[in-house]
């Protein structure tokens, strides 16, 4: 042997080739860890790209390098941002892979700087001005909350439980869910799957219905209410809010602003005062809650009411108990009424499988007093028992 063949001996045997097949398999199954830059991925991909001899032969008889064309398709299905590939796919002038992977990268730091200026100040801080502060969503909440605090003493002089005390005593702290202790902190809370966040569950929310409490819009396996109905101690951790709102407020765009209002409730197993006005001359039932700025309707209850107003689009989310981010489709005005007073009012349309709620806004303007809701409740079920004691009474003869 040469020395030549022995190198290619040696070579073979110590470092043999691998099949353009599976080296081909290796560089589509590559996708963007959670953790992992863009730069970082798109490393990963040109090392595995080397072996995959991705080369086309054309009528001259020569070897055309096609593996640009498959860099970039699979830089754009492997990244872990939908709304990054989004906006990549939806750019028709971006023809080169450098381009490409400018406009990626410029995006993925936009988001990163989004987030950081979306994050609470620090407590030491909580003296200065935050005037140039973008997100104002901490301040609307201690808001919210004092606003409903002092609705709810004047309205009504009910007894409040230790829990309700607790919350109320939590001033500049949001209370959240413990998901942990329930046994479903990283699933979706629609589906129920731990693949993806629930902003990004692709699963039409109107198809799930809950066995355990027999609401639309989740399973039973991530239903808060009967989660906390079986744990007792209706477990609550104290901490900011995740980034999980953040991010999903970027679906509306780079440079917009989202507002995310607070859908407040004392819990999930907390008295309900329903009230019915009219809108537009039309009977519809609401769930007065004064936690909540403004008023909501699903999609499912507009569609039936066929009131014929055009909806218009709206910037605004909601925050729910369960720390669900609530998108509405839009809002419409309306004429509502109740007892002798009538308002022109926005109405938020949500998806279906939310309850109506009337909000802060609607009760101060309509004039409605939740004592006057708790005795009306009161008479009628008297009544009714007056009524069933009535119809039988040839038994207690």
């Amino acid at each position: 042997y040469v020395y030549t063949d022995l190198v290619s001996h040696f070579t073979s045997m110590l470092s043999p080739s691998v099949s353009t097949v599976v080296s081909q398999h290796y560089f589509l199954s590559v996708t963007q860890h959670s953790q992992q830059s863009i730069s970082d991925f798109v490393a990963s991909l040109k090392g595995k790209l080397k072996d995959c001899d991705f080369y086309a032969t054309c009528g001259c008889k020569k070897k055309i390098s096609i593996a640009d064309t498959f860099l970039r398709a699979q830089f754009i299905r492997g990244l872990k941002d939908s709304w990054i590939r989004e906006q990549l796919l939806q750019d028709t002038t971006l023809k080169d892979f450098d381009d490409l992977l400018r406009k990626a990268t410029a995006l993925e730091a936009s988001r990163y700087e989004s987030g950081q200026l979306g994050k609470p100040v620090d407590r030491a801080l909580d003296g200065i001005s935050d005037t140039h502060r973008v997100d104002n969503r901490l301040r609307s909440r201690q808001g919210n909350r004092h606003s409903r605090k002092q609705f709810r003493s004047n309205s009504y002089s009910r007894q409040s439980s230790p829990h309700q005390r607790q919350r109320s005593q939590s001033h500049g702290r949001k209370d959240r869910v413990d998901y942990r202790s329930l046994g479903i902190d990283g699933l979706c809370l629609n589906c129920g799957r731990p693949n993806h966040r629930s902003s990004e569950c692709r699963t039409d929310r109107s198809s799930l219905k809950c066995t355990s409490c027999g609401k639309i819009g989740h399973v039973s396996r991530v239903c808060i209410t009967s989660l906390l109905k079986r744990s007792k101690t209706h477990s609550v951790s104290l901490q900011h809010p995740h980034n999980e709102d953040i991010q999903s407020n970027h679906e509306y765009g780079i440079g917009r602003i989202v507002d995310t209002e607070d859908l407040f409730e004392v819990g999930p197993n907390s008295d309900k005062y329903v009230v019915t006005v009219t809108l537009n001359g039309k009977p519809q039932s609401f769930e007065v809650d004064s936690g909540a700025r403004f008023s909501l309707l699903s999609e499912t209850d507009f569609n039936k009411l066929d009131l014929n107003v055009p909806i218009q689009s709206t910037t605004v989310s909601f925050r729910s108990y369960s720390d669900h981010v609530i998108k509405p489709k839009g809002k419409i005005t309306v004429s509502v009424a109740y007892g002798n007073r009538s308002i022109d009012a926005d109405l938020f349309i949500v998806p279906a499988g939310h309850d109506a709620l009337l909000g802060r806004m609607w009760i101060r303007e309509l004039g409605i007093s939740l004592s006057e809701i708790d005795s009306c409740r009161h008479s009628t079920l008297n009544s009714s028992f007056v009524n069933s004691v009535t119809s039988l009474e040839s038994i207690f003869q």
